[in-house]
């Protein structure tokens, strides 16, 4: 049993390294979803901000919208 586990160590040295690096690989495209989804938050906001001041009446009426069609699509379900 000592040979077939050291002839297993330098299989499971390479598995622990590249475990490794997928972990290290997950955290680093984790940290860039992240930052790219807060700067497309930013943009959105600064979007919106701007129509809001410019056409009220257009943002009001849509939220008006997407609330009765909500309250349909829910009510439907019943």
């Amino acid at each position: 049993m000592g040979r077939a586990e050291d002839e297993d160590e330098p299989l499971r040295a390479r598995l622990r390294g590249a475990a490794a690096y997928a972990r290290e690989t997950a955290d680093d495209a984790a940290e860039a979803a992240r930052d790219a989804l807060e700067e497309g938050l930013d943009s959105a906001h600064h979007f919106l901000k701007r129509k809001i001041k410019r056409h009220p009446g257009i943002v009001v009426g849509s939220a008006v919208a997407i609330g009765f069609v909500l309250g349909v699509l829910l009510s439907g379900r019943r």
